[in-house]
């Protein structure tokens, strides 16, 4: 038989460690409606924060819009300048919001800012882990002076021409559709162009993309489509959903990553066997600054008659595939 005195203890035990609970949430929710009670921002309310006024925002959007679009509507709806905060406890992080570039400047000042947690929630589905948008401190700061040359206004003209060209494509294709009507979709026409654009800047190898399409578009594609999905908890809590989506994305960014490989490796024993050391005054891309430490040691090498540097180290690998 049960002892109701013990019974009676477990009810008192689990009241009091839900008033306890509720106590917890209450002041929590407190002290963050309170931390942004009279901050600038959209009206706020005790009860709600800014949830209400950011879902009002989303449901007038596209689905799967980017945030940046959500913040960009506040600011014009509220007519809200320079800077403005976000209170979305308990769905989701405070935020600030800079619109205003002096402002921004300012921000990493007193410390180094590091990426939100939020950024590796969002980008680790399509890139993987230690992505080089989720990197911080010194490590970010030398990829940053690695890669600042390819994106130099000087170097930016010098795309032009290839800007021009996809946008020339572009246009014979639009002067077709308009010539027989056929319903079409400009986002996968613009994805075409700004992938053709950032191949040649970033790999300095043309992609074809709007011409015959190309497999690593498609596949990249494919990752983003997962990784959208992921917002939904039925989905993203489903184990018999989760699994087979898991396999499939581990499998397509294996073959993405081993075509961008094809593409280092390729462009590298171009490098190499011209003796071309890529110059920082004068970037063809993005790559090409990244190979220059070791295009640099390869040729040496080759120069002493050892022919093995044009293999990359595991790490290597990693960061050009990130």
């Amino acid at each position: 038989m049960s002892n109701p005195a013990f019974e009676n203890q477990g009810l008192v035990l689990a009241i009091m460690s839900s008033v306890f609970l509720l106590v917890v949430v209450l002041y929590r929710g407190y002290r963050a409606r309170r931390f942004y009670r009279d901050l600038p921002g959209p009206p706020h309310s005790w009860l709600w924060g800014h949830i209400s006024i950011f879902r009002d925002i989303t449901t007038s959007m596209p689905p799967n819009s980017m945030p940046q679009l959500y913040y960009t509507e506040i600011a014009h709806r509220y007519n809200l300048q320079g800077i403005f905060y976000l209170d979305l406890w308990p769905i989701g992080p405070g935020l600030v919001i800079i619109t205003d570039p002096k402002l921004i400047e300012q921000a990493p000042i007193p410390r180094p800012l590091v990426p939100h947690p939020m950024t590796n929630t969002f980008i680790t589905p399509i890139a993987g882990e230690n992505n080089i948008p989720t990197k911080g401190g010194t490590e970010w700061k030398k990829l940053h002076n690695l890669m600042s040359p390819a994106f130099s206004n000087a170097h930016a003209r010098s795309l032009v021409s290839v800007m021009v060209d996809a946008s020339r494509m572009l246009r014979s294709k639009l002067d077709g559709f308009s010539v027989t009507g056929q319903v079409f979709s400009m986002e996968d026409l613009m994805i075409k162009v700004m992938f053709e654009i950032v191949s040649r800047h970033i790999l300095n190898a043309g992609s074809c993309a709007q011409k015959a399409g190309r497999q690593d578009l498609k596949d990249m594609r494919e990752l983003v489509d997962l990784a959208q999905e992921e917002s939904n908890p039925f989905i993203a809590y489903n184990p018999l959903v989760q699994i087979p989506r898991r396999l499939r994305r581990h499998f397509v960014r294996r073959k993405l990553e081993a075509s961008l490989l094809g593409l280092v490796y390729k462009r590298l024993e171009v490098l190499i066997t011209e003796g071309i050391v890529p110059s920082n005054k004068d970037p063809t891309s993005v790559l090409d600054l990244m190979l220059r430490e070791h295009v640099e040691s390869a040729i040496r090498e080759k120069e002493q008659g050892r022919n093995d540097s044009m293999k990359l180290s595991t790490p290597e690998e990693k960061q050009f595939v990130s």
